[in-house]
């Protein structure tokens, strides 16, 4: 304890002296009993005082509740408890039930429970300093032997606008843990997992998901309780009501509600109105009138909440929409019978409507009126379309049309499309075409060109043009099909490797070795200017000469009697680069 004197009166500049010998005007770190103090002033008059300290101290206060799992299973370990911190605690006494073992002397202890030893119990703490130990602050801790209960309703938000973290939580009876999912693209748990409350982080434009959650000890887990959580309202409910309605006609629309949406507008385009619009806890639904002149249009219902909104469409019409594709053959029909076509099935179509082209006869129509069987009479000889309707009692719909020819359909030609010039008998080849019994070919550019039906040989050492153009028709009795192209490029100055425009084995330069005069000789693919050069081992041209080759055979004479003895080189370059080189001894 303490005790502290106040003096008054006499001169100031006081002094004191306590019982205990103490000097100041605070006696500290009493125990119980009487103290006396002596005050002498300035002027060495004195008074006296006494204080009774009753007591030695007091201990701190109790510890609050404790927290941490309301039940634990036997033959478990790593189960923490805790209080908060008590003002001036030194150290804290943990008392376990029997069967119970951990040892601590913080504000928290981790718990292991026996087997058969453990039979439940108080888990207790009491605070403890210098000056004594609080009362006890005790959870009872049962034995669990049951299932976790299906965990409490989550509290959280439902609307969950990102980029943001939100909190969820729940209890479970006889939980000792919690398994916690949740779904959506981007959402992600960010602290708590394993406890009974988590964190959620949702990312922008986060548009739905959901937060789970089972209890779960050594029994096993619960059933799952969940919410769903819903950023900018984007959604897969379906819209419910007619995809055909005729003019001045009326229907209703409908669509389950969207959980975290707060309002439902829905808005239609072309000659119709929303003539009402009502919401119950599970449907939001429109009432639409359709006007005189009413065809088609779109039909939309816009959801929002404080995120954002979304809106989805739909298209109504009177008539039914236009068919899908008209499968069967479209080539090669002359003369031709009891050939098929079909569509698939039309939303909203009752029957269907088809029509042929003069000189195609309708044999049959299928009882659903999507298939129909054709005979391509004689008098059908070029081209046409089959076309089709889809009905309602609004009346027909467009129309779906599929081109046929009786003539075969187009080949294809595979072949080379770079040659050269000198080249000749290219080969070229056409897939067979259905229903043709014969082929054309021809080649523009100058080229000539040998067919065999399939098959054709090119010769383009005639070309008159740096391209030439093959075609080719696939023929039936009805005529020639459209024709096939095939662009090629000719090139005029490269060469075979069979027709160089200096050939090296018809190269020759004699007589070698030589003291006069020496011949070139070579044969030339073409009219051409041909430079000869006489090169010493120094890489310096003593002779150039340019002559003017005919096709095929030339020679060219250089006297070399001037020259020194020794080794040269002759070389023989063409305008296309093409170049030959021999050594040539002088004596």
């Amino acid at each position: 304890g303490s005790a502290t004197v106040t003096p008054t009166g006499g001169t100031p500049g006081y002094s004191y002296l306590w019982s205990n010998g103490q000097t100041t005007p605070t006696a500290i770190n009493l125990v119980a009993g009487v103290y006396t103090v002596v005050i002498t002033d300035a002027n060495g008059c004195t008074g006296s005082a006494s204080a009774t300290v009753a007591g030695s101290g007091g201990s701190v206060g109790t510890p609050g509740a404790i927290t941490g799992p309301e039940g634990a299973c036997r033959n478990t370990s790593g189960i923490v408890y805790s209080v908060a911190t008590v003002a001036g605690a030194t150290s804290y006494v943990w008392t376990l039930p029997t069967g119970a073992t951990g040892s601590s002397t913080t504000n928290s202890i981790t718990v292991a429970f026996g087997g058969n030893t453990f039979i439940g119990g108080f888990v207790c703490v009491a605070a403890s300093n210098a000056c004594g130990t609080s009362g006890l602050s005790c959870l009872n801790v049962p034995v669990i032997a049951a299932y976790p209960a299906l965990p409490a309703a989550i509290t959280g938000p439902s609307v969950t606008c990102g980029p943001a973290t939100f909190t969820f939580s729940t209890t479970s009876t006889n939980a000792t843990s919690y398994i916690w999912t949740v779904t959506g693209t981007g959402a992600t748990i960010v602290t708590g997992q394993g406890t009974n409350t988590i964190t959620v982080s949702v990312p922008q434009n986060f548009a739905q998901g959901s937060v789970q959650v089972r209890g779960s000890n050594c029994n096993g887990t619960s059933a799952v309780r969940g919410i769903t959580i819903t950023g900018i309202p984007a959604h897969s409910n379906a819209v419910v009501g007619p995809n055909q309605v005729c003019a001045n006609g009326s229907a209703t629309y409908s669509m389950p509600v969207v959980p975290g949406v707060t309002s439902y507008v829905w808005s239609v385009t072309g000659d119709a109105t929303v003539a009402s619009q009502s919401l119950t806890s599970t449907t939001s639904s429109a009432l639409i009138n359709f006007g005189p002149t009413w065809t088609s249009g779109t039909v939309s219902i816009a959801v929002f909440n404080s995120c954002g909104s979304y809106v989805r469409t739909f298209t109504v019409n009177s008539t039914p929409i236009q068919p899908g594709a008209i499968t069967g053959p479209g080539t090669a029909l002359c003369g031709m019978s009891n050939v098929t076509y079909s569509i698939a099935a039309v939303a909203g179509a009752t029957s269907y409507t088809w029509t042929v082209p003069p000189g195609v006869s309708l044999v049959s129509t299928s009882p659903d009126g999507r298939t129909i069987v054709v005979n391509f009479t004689a008098g059908f000889t070029t081209s046409g379309n089959i076309c089709v309707t889809a009905n309602n009692s609004c009346g027909q719909g467009p129309a779906r049309c599929y081109a046929v020819t009786a003539r075969p359909g187009v080949p294809v030609i595979t072949g080379p499309t770079t040659v050269c010039k000198t080249q000749s008998s290219v080969a070229y080849s056409l897939s067979p075409v259905s229903g043709a019994t014969s082929y054309t070919w021809s080649v523009l550019g100058g080229a000539s060109i040998t067919p065999s039906g399939l098959t054709a040989n090119v010769n383009y050492n005639t070309s008159l043009s740096t391209t030439a153009t093959i075609r080719a028709n696939a023929v039936n009795a009805c005529g020639a099909s459209q024709p096939a192209g095939l662009s090629v490029a000719v090139s005029l100055l490269c060469r075979t490797a069979d027709d160089q425009s200096i050939n090296a084995a018809e190269f020759g330069v004699y007589p070698n070795p030589t003291s006069t005069k020496t011949t070139v000789s070579f044969n030339s693919a073409s009219e051409m200017k041909y430079i000869i050069k006489v090169i010493d081992l120094l890489g310096n041209s003593i002779y150039v000469n340019v002559i003017n080759a005919t096709e095929n055979y030339n020679s060219a004479e250089i006297d070399m009697t001037n020259f020194a003895k020794g080794v040269y080189v002759i070389s023989l370059t063409a305008e296309d680069g093409n170049t030959q080189s021999k050594r040539v001894v002088v004596e």
